[in-house]
């Protein structure tokens, strides 16, 4: 792709149209510091950013244990419950993470 080329889905995923009613789509005003929580199997978007404060999205997705991620090292896995099995994966520590009701989730 090239610099400053536009594209209409930056996950390039597509959809096929003849399952979306946009009729019945659902605008969804968030202001500063809101956050949308949805399935990831929503189908779901927003037009381009055009203010010069920038749009965040985060993914978090919940996997068994026995689950191998082939991405050696890979930065983003977290054990937030239970107890690692040997040889499959490396969990960052999730110690500093602390928050109100922390408790509750462990």
């Amino acid at each position: 792709m090239k610099a400053n080329t536009q594209v209409q889905n930056v996950l390039v995923s597509e959809v096929d149209p003849a399952l979306v009613d946009e009729s019945k789509a659902v605008d969804l005003i968030l202001k500063s510091g809101d956050v949308s929580v949805h399935h990831r199997n929503v189908i779901h978007g927003s037009k381009a950013n055009h203010s010069p404060l920038r749009r965040c999205g985060l993914t978090i997705r919940y996997i068994p244990i026995s689950t191998r991620i082939k991405a050696p090292n890979w930065p983003c896995t977290f054990l937030l419950r239970g107890d690692a099995v040997p040889g499959i994966n490396h969990y960052v520590e999730v110690d500093h993470m602390f928050f109100n009701g922390k408790g509750n989730w462990i």
